[in-house]
């Protein structure tokens, strides 16, 4: 079986690829596993075939959980471990559950490895190399005192744990975070922010029926700016976090509440994509539900190179809500959106097999196209086109930089006038049924909802305030966003 994998693109325009494998030797496996689970990495040429493959972990159970690039061309591949001395692993177990991360060569080999930890359960997220040479690493910590954590849980039980390292592994500083109170945190995401500190998230209980999205801003000492919960009056979890080029952070997670705290959108049926730009000091700019009526969860948020926004999961809702495509099959397909920088969607695409399909990352390339990976249980059938190994397998596909362009019938059938405009829009269509018409404001605010219909329809906007508006609309499974002026 494997699981969670991660994607990067590399210096010569191949992929590194990332995750968990509980496998033997089989199928495109080469290396037996080392105990329970490994972290399995691959190298891939631009076409997808596999250079090399390295089966990494020891005698009980390695998860990965962050790949990332470092300055002189190697990897930084880091998870959370189990495992005593053995296999590949060189130094023991501090408790249940240890950090381990591992500094790999172009080629794979080890180039050196640290295992730190206290006496509980440790679970790291995400590891970065520093422009100083050093390193950041974040998870979440059931330790006290005990091994190598020397700082005291003052956030609950678990905490998020912080530590920074210097370029020779040693110990610049470490930190407990969290929003304190009786319950624990789960730690998601990191992502660096100018060099000058860190955006964080993850998840807090703030009560036994109610979980948050947890944010915050921590400088470069480690020391908090900021801290704020995000949620309604049900459950928010696993928000991943990215900060903007306009000094902003985009989240994406999942939520099932409806109307209530800082949400302004009821669900769309059962956990939805639930997606928020934070200007620098944590309010709100915008936020968006983005769901169908079953169920949704989002794995991967970053800013494409236009400046606008991708997100990559999982649904197995049919055409409902927000969704403009059937479900593959009878469980969950990958699942990506692009909005625009109000929110607004601009395109989606559900890819998917006869079985599960799930846990889908993405990434931009630099000549602008599209690699998806995640996990896979399907044979041929829909957009798959080779059989399962076995259980989960990795599971990767190119798009290229037309995706959005699957728009562009929808966009021969539409047209609407005048624009800009003062007392109503002329909608203009032929030859297709239009499902909905969404009126959103420049900030990705939902104003109005015109329900489905065939030909010609009149939109009053006398009543709306002079400004820039959005347009979405979705028919015969496309979708379209187009601006206009309200004079």
């Amino acid at each position: 079986m494997e699981q969670f994998p991660h994607i990067l693109e590399t210096d010569d325009g191949g992929l590194l690829l990332g995750g968990t494998s509980s496998s033997n030797i089989s199928g495109e496996k080469m290396e037996d596993s080392r105990g329970g689970e490994d972290f399995w990495i691959l190298k891939l040429d631009s076409s997808g075939g596999i250079e090399w493959q390295r089966t990494i972990g020891g005698s009980g159970n390695d998860k990965l959980q962050s790949v990332s690039k470092t300055i002189d061309g190697n990897y930084l591949i880091g998870g959370s471990s189990d495992s005593p001395i053995s296999g590949e692993k060189s130094e023991a177990s501090r408790g249940l559950s240890d950090y381990w991360f591992l500094k790999i060569g172009a080629a794979g080999n080890i180039i050196w490895q640290k295992t730190l930890g206290g006496s509980d359960y440790d679970f790291l997220t995400t590891i970065k190399e520093l422009n100083d040479g050093g390193f950041i690493l974040y998870g979440m910590s059931g330790s006290s005192i005990s091994g190598d954590r020397t700082v005291n849980q003052t956030n609950g039980d678990p905490d998020l744990w912080m530590i920074k390292l210097h370029a020779d592994l040693s110990i610049s500083f470490q930190k407990s975070l969290g929003f304190g109170g009786s319950f624990g945190h789960s730690a998601t995401d990191l992502d660096l922010v100018n060099e000058s500190g860190y955006i964080i998230s993850g998840v807090f209980g703030t009560n036994s029926s109610q979980e948050a999205y947890y944010i915050s801003l921590i400088n470069s000492n480690g020391l908090k700016i900021w801290d704020e919960l995000y949620g309604g009056n049900s459950f928010e979890f696993a928000p991943f976090v990215f900060s903007t080029n306009e000094n902003n952070f985009i989240v994406a997670g999942t939520s099932s509440s409806n109307i209530s705290g800082n949400k302004t959108e009821d669900s769309e049926g059962g956990f939805d994509f639930w997606i928020l730009e934070l200007n620098e000091n944590g309010e709100i700019n915008w936020q968006n539900t983005i769901g169908g009526t079953g169920g949704e969860q989002p794995w991967a948020v970053f800013q494409t190179q236009d400046g606008n926004y991708i997100v990559s999961g999982n649904s197995d809702s049919p055409i409902s809500g927000d969704k403009t495509e059937d479900a593959k099959g009878n469980s969950s397909d990958f699942w990506i959106i692009k909005l625009n920088n109000e929110g607004i969607i601009l395109w989606q695409n559900t890819i998917g097999g006869d079985s599960v399909d799930h846990h889908a990352r993405i990434i931009e390339s630099v000549n602008e196209n599209y690699y998806i990976c995640g996990s896979s249980r399907s044979n041929i059938s829909f957009d798959k086109v080779e059989d399962s190994r076995g259980e989960d397998d990795f599971w990767i596909l190119k798009l290229d930089s037309t995706l959005g362009l699957q728009e562009s019938e929808l966009f021969k059938n539409f047209t609407f006038y005048p624009n800009p405009a003062k007392n109503r829009l002329e909608l203009l269509v032929k030859d297709i049924r239009i499902d909905s018409v969404k009126l959103f404001s420049a900030k990705g605010a939902l104003i109005q909802i015109v329900e489905g219909f065939i030909g010609n329809k009149t939109i009053d906007i006398s009543q709306l305030s002079s400004g820039v508006y959005f347009l979405q609309i979705a028919g015969n499974n496309k979708v379209v966003t187009k601006k206009f002026i309200k004079e």
